[in-house]
């Protein structure tokens, strides 16, 4: 896991670097093995929330901590170490779905090599997918909700087609309506 960015606070990057070797650690467990107040873990979590460094998920009453990409992304292949330009492209990415190329180049701030090197990047790692909208051809963020998406749109035109009948098509859909509500 990357670091970089939070070597300025000691105690927040080696809290990224301990959640992303032990993903679902809990906030007690975290107090007790960084002997913090709960005031001062508490700051230094919602810190690397709101920089999207990890997730927060609860079960029950435990507030279990991820990194934000493994949860978040969890369709990504191979490492997914980012690095700084690749985490600003996949937040631009995340906020405005469907941007354009050069909209994206533009937002990004970076150079024409460095721009499409770190685009590939996260397309090799399917973090990002391109696909057509309203404006024409965009990215996207690879989601669970929009895999289902697109597998519907194809059940669709296969019981157009006459590929499959009523029955299975109902079938694959309440299938895909429970993968789509998992987590």
């Amino acid at each position: 896991m990357n670091v970089q960015g939070y070597k300025d606070h000691k105690s927040r990057g080696l809290l990224l670097k301990y959640i992303s070797d032990n993903p679902g650690a809990s906030f007690v467990l975290l107090k007790d093995v960084f002997k913090m107040t709960d005031g001062t873990l508490r700051y230094h979590l919602d810190y690397l929330q709101k920089k999207r460094r990890i997730a927060l998920e609860k079960h029950g009453g435990k507030r279990c901590y991820y990194p934000f990409i493994r949860k978040c992304y969890p369709y990504s292949e191979g490492s997914i170490e980012l690095n700084e330009e690749q985490q600003r492209l996949l937040d631009i990415i995340a906020t405005s779905p469907g941007v354009q190329f050069s909209v994206l180049k533009k937002r990004s701030g970076l150079g024409n090599g460095t721009f499409v090197y770190n685009l590939n990047r996260l397309k090799e790692r399917r973090l990002i997918w391109r696909r057509r909208g309203e404006e024409g051809l965009g990215y996207e963020v690879v989601t669970r909700e929009r895999i289902a998406d697109e597998v519907f749109l194809s059940l669709v035109n296969r019981f157009l087609d006459g590929e499959i009948d009523r029955d299975s098509l109902n079938e694959m859909v309440d299938r895909l309506e429970t993968y789509r509500k998992e987590r």
